[in-house]
């Protein structure tokens, strides 16, 4: 059977995932120059080819039937210009293309009743700290809860699971290092997903998460890396927001009086690792936290910053990502990290209730349907 493949519908796809030719034309065993016959003009072709190119983008076929394509989010760039590339290496790539996937996946499924969060109109004109303060009392985790966190890990999940309980969907994935990507969001008015790089330690991904989720209140999502500056634009005052959430003021300034400013100052390392341990954060938040509270100034920031981001993404680039080599982690861990709990959830929820098949399911998660209770099972 040969169908039409509409270069207009092709070409839509791979600009609504960012996904480079080369990268597409890799996946299809084809050269780039024969990749851009396709997009250039509608040619027949074999369904198993067409079924090919649109399995990329985990769609049927049938979306060659149509006369143009929804446009999905692409996230916008909010990287500092020296961290800023034309093209996007694959597993990032890859990683947008799975986030817009789940964003789209969502709209209109009666299990997926949108986010509850504040509304913008309600919380414009507070600044990071007063930003922070509001959901952290809407969170209901109490400072004295959080010093009872065992581990990163394991704050990693209860933060997560507050998040994907204000209808925020939650992925892990190893982002390509030479990126410098630390995390990205797409959301609108009822939807929103957060990446968050597996390849980062558990204190990494914490951080991350509030950024990101600063984004989506302010309606500013894009892909980050966190970068720091003395300008008030929007990637500051997310870095501020989270810092502020996960080190509320009230804890570090009775830190601060309880050692003496000038004491800690003296032993910088020691008392943000230690109050960094204290709440289960990155000890770069409680570096932020020392600027905000008058413990050191912005160049000795500065300085910390720059040097913790260098040691970063020199720890990062060795670092083997999740998939490892052999007797690596569980492959539904994996998938279940990547598709994350919530979205997870959702896909089961409307199994269950009829409302997609077994087959919709299965391509949603990337798991066999006889396989459900055993990807069912893995805790993420």
């Amino acid at each position: 059977m040969k169908i039409l493949l509409k270069h207009n519908i092709l070409q839509e796809l791979r600009e609504s995932r960012s996904i480079p030719k080369e990268i597409l034309s890799k996946k299809l065993g084809i050269s780039v120059s024969d990749y851009e016959k396709y997009e250039n003009e509608d040619i027949e072709v074999d369904i198993g080819f067409a079924e090919k190119v649109a399995g990329i983008y985990k769609r049927n076929w049938s979306v060659f039937l149509l006369d143009n394509l929804q446009k999905a989010k692409i996230p916008r760039d909010n990287r500092t210009t020296e961290n800023q590339s034309p093209t996007l290496h694959e597993k990032t790539a890859e990683a947008i293309e799975d986030a817009n996937y789940i964003y789209e996946f969502v709209q209109g499924l009666e299990s997926h009743t949108g986010l509850k969060i504040p509304k913008f109109e309600d919380i414009e004109d507070l600044n990071a700290e007063e930003l922070a303060e509001r959901i952290r009392s809407i969170s209901g985790i109490s400072i004295e809860e959080q010093e009872k966190f065992e581990s990163t890990s394991k704050a990693f999940k209860i933060w997560r699971n507050f998040i994907e309980r204000k209808g925020i969907f939650v992925s892990q994935y190893p982002l390509n290092p030479e990126d410098k990507i630390r995390a990205f969001s797409i959301g609108d008015h009822d939807r929103a997903v957060i990446v968050v790089n597996s390849s980062d330690e558990f204190s990494n991904r914490i951080f991350s998460l509030f950024h990101e989720l600063c984004h989506i209140l302010r309606k500013t999502s894009g892909i980050c890396d966190l970068h720091n500056s003395q300008s008030q634009d929007v990637e500051v005052f997310c870095n501020q927001f989270a810092a502020s959430f996960l080190a509320p003021s009230s804890i570090v300034k009775s830190y601060i009086n309880s050692i003496g400013a000038d004491q800690i100052n003296s032993g910088l390392e020691y008392h943000s690792r230690n109050l960094a341990k204290k709440l289960r954060v990155s000890q770069l938040a409680i570096y932020r936290r020392f600027t905000t509270l008058g413990v050191i100034n912005d160049r000795q920031y500065s300085e910390i910053h720059n040097r913790y981001l260098m040691d970063y993404f020199e720890r990062r680039n060795v670092r083997q990502s999740d998939e490892g080599s052999t007797g690596g982690p569980n492959p539904y861990l994996i998938k279940k990290q990547r598709n994350g709990v919530a979205f997870s959830n959702t896909v089961f929820a409307a199994f269950n209730a009829g409302e997609i098949s077994a087959i919709e399911a299965s391509k949603a998660l990337g798991v066999k349907a006889n396989k459900f209770e055993d990807y069912r099972s893995i805790t993420a």
